[in-house]
């Protein structure tokens, strides 16, 4: 293989690890939760802002009307 034709492999080679070492700076960026308001509005959404909302029948739950059987999984679930 000759030198002119390496440098372009070379160049793509150092484009991808360059590019992987950006992705993985931005993905290991501090997370941060949502705050009591966001979560108050989607509450709003879902169940009137009711938290302890529960229609029979329903298989939801609470102020976001999930699952209870994501609600067990979550409780249980180590943060």
């Amino acid at each position: 293989m000759s030198r002119a034709s390496r440098r372009p492999r070379a160049a793509a080679l150092t484009f991808t690890a360059l590019a992987a070492l950006s992705l993985s700076t931005v993905a290991a960026g501090s997370a941060q939760a949502a705050s009591v308001a966001t979560w108050d509005r989607v509450a709003q959404c879902e169940s009137s802002g009711d938290w302890s909302y529960y229609k029979a029948g329903w298989p939801y739950y609470g102020g976001l009307q999930i699952t209870k059987s994501t609600w067990e999984w979550r409780s249980s679930a180590t943060p």
